[in-house]
């Protein structure tokens, strides 16, 4: 999904190379996540890691909601 939202974006001459990098920087950012997941449940249990995994989540839809009414808003 995200590859093709982000493809009629790039420039075409640009395309492929846009493509890769925006993968690569959403490998490295699941990496990144799966490494701070990985430390949480290692030193503070699982309970602790869920937790704070759920109020990560949480927060994220809840800045999604605000932001995207406010998109809507100035589009209208």
């Amino acid at each position: 999904m995200l590859m093709a939202a982000a493809g009629p974006l790039l420039p075409a001459g640009l395309r492929t190379t846009g493509l890769a990098v925006l993968q690569t920087a959403q490998a490295l950012a699941r990496f990144a996540g799966s490494l701070m997941f990985g430390s949480a449940w290692t030193l503070w249990g699982p309970g602790a890691a869920l937790g704070l995994a759920a109020a990560g989540l949480l927060l994220s839809l809840t800045v999604v909601a605000v932001l995207g009414g406010a998109r809507a808003e100035r589009a209208s």
